[in-house]
């Protein structure tokens, strides 16, 4: 897997296949490039198809210690990716990938011809709307997550079920397939 230096600490690993209109898949977390694989073999026939791997996934650079592990940072790392390249027909993001991929195109460094956005986890745009209290629960709620994932909680997930799916959800799923066993 190639990987691109920006600036003098970052590097952004990426998958690039194919030839023709270009086409960028951003996946979401936890996750890397290879998510895209079964889309990717689809495509490459008449796209090249460039999937980055996000900060802190596969090759690529986690953010500098002490400062947040942000779409923006990762829009900034895709630009420097895509720099000098014809502007993308389509940018899509699945997930966190989703708020990467609109961070990039409302910067609009990256002009693409279309952007997908699946499932985007937008809590961004609570504070864009001044949903300020909102968006500082949502965002106290993905940042103790995301510290439970890197210290190696199997059960981080339980977090992000029960956020989507209201509390207790988590272990009702459990439940639910112990009965089925």
């Amino acid at each position: 897997m190639p990987a691109l230096s920006v600036g003098e600490r970052d590097s952004v690993a990426y998958e690039d296949t194919g030839r023709g209109p270009l086409v960028v898949l951003i996946h979401g977390s936890p996750g890397s490039a290879r998510v895209w694989q079964p889309v990717t073999e689809q495509l490459a026939s008449r796209f090249r198809v460039i999937a980055p791997n996000l900060p802190g996934y596969g090759a690529t650079t986690r953010p500098p210690a002490g400062l947040p592990s942000d779409s923006g940072h990762a829009a900034r790392l895709i630009e420097a990716l895509l720099d000098g390249m014809k502007p993308p027909a389509v940018v899509a993001g699945h997930s966190y990938g989703g708020v990467v991929a609109l961070q990039l195109a409302l910067r609009g460094t990256v002009k693409p011809g279309a952007l997908a956005l699946f499932e985007p986890v937008a809590v961004p745009l609570l504070a864009a709307v001044g949903e300020t209290a909102s968006f500082a629960s949502a965002r106290a709620l993905f940042d103790d997550y995301r510290a439970a994932f890197e210290a190696g909680d199997r059960l981080a997930v339980r977090k992000m079920i029960d956020y989507w799916f209201g509390s207790g959800a988590y272990d009702r799923c459990r439940r639910r397939r112990a009965s089925t066993w």
